[in-house]
């Protein structure tokens, strides 16, 4: 039968891991064998990594409190602005002028964005306190990127960029991804391909898929080139240099 246990020297305060055994001796006696081990060293670093871990997750506890506090605060603004805003597009008495009208919209719709981004970080903070658990469904991303270009219409404006999504404005290159949601990369090109218009568009393939059977995939259907996102900026900007320089 072995026994074996930590014990602390109250005196020494060192700590001892104690192994005790009984075993037959030569003689026919049975005698009890105690190998002791001061694991003194160990229980120190024990403890140091116990309290490294409780530090860090307090420190965990006490960010996301504050991130919380944060995210709430920031959000009544934003609402009490947008409110004012809304009232200012609505009053019927003194109607803002068209163009006005359109900013104050846009203004509205990045009030929105900022609004959706704050429940987000407060879902966050639930989420980790356990309150919330996750539900996945299926998402329309065509309002998503409508509103992404409406909010961006301003800055493009101002650079001189025009944005026309390509059937309106035929562009020089496309450089897309191959696995997205609704429609993949694969079937942009075959519908890339199939319209007069738009067939003879280079279009550069970026993933971090390196398979030679996607490779050769994309290359089937109208690839000119294919990128992995492993790849830095000294190789793309190549690559796409010799289809627009």
């Amino acid at each position: 039968m072995e026994l074996s246990g930590e014990q602390e020297n109250t005196v020494t305060g060192r700590w001892l891991y104690i192994q005790d055994r009984v075993i037959p001796w030569v003689d026919g006696r049975t005698v009890r064998l105690s190998v002791i081990t001061d694991i003194t060293q160990r229980k120190m670093v024990e403890k140091e990594l116990n309290g490294a871990k409780e530090r860090a997750e307090e420190a965990t506890r006490l960010k996301d409190k504050f991130l919380s506090l944060v995210a709430h605060d920031l959000r009544s603004p934003f609402v009490w602005i947008m409110g004012f805003l809304k009232k200012m597009i609505n009053d019927q008495a003194h109607p803002l002028h068209e163009t006005h009208r359109g900013l104050v919209r846009r203004i509205l719709d990045g009030g929105e964005s900022m609004v959706n981004m704050i429940d987000s970080l407060l879902k966050i903070s639930r989420l980790q306190s356990g309150k919330i658990a996750l539900a996945l469904q299926f998402m329309e991303m065509n309002m998503p990127i409508r509103s992404v270009l409406h909010n961006f219409l301003p800055l493009a404006e101002k650079k001189g960029v025009v944005l026309a999504a390509i059937e309106k404005a035929t562009p020089h290159l496309i450089i897309t991804d191959l696995f997205m949601p609704v429609m993949d990369g694969f079937e942009l090109m075959r519908r890339v391909h199939r319209n007069p218009r738009t067939k003879s568009i280079p279009i550069i393939v970026i993933t971090s898929d390196a398979e030679m059977e996607t490779r050769e995939k994309a290359v089937r259907l109208g690839a000119d080139d294919f990128i992995l996102k492993t790849a830095g900026v000294e190789e793309f900007l190549p690559r796409v240099l010799k289809f627009v320089a």
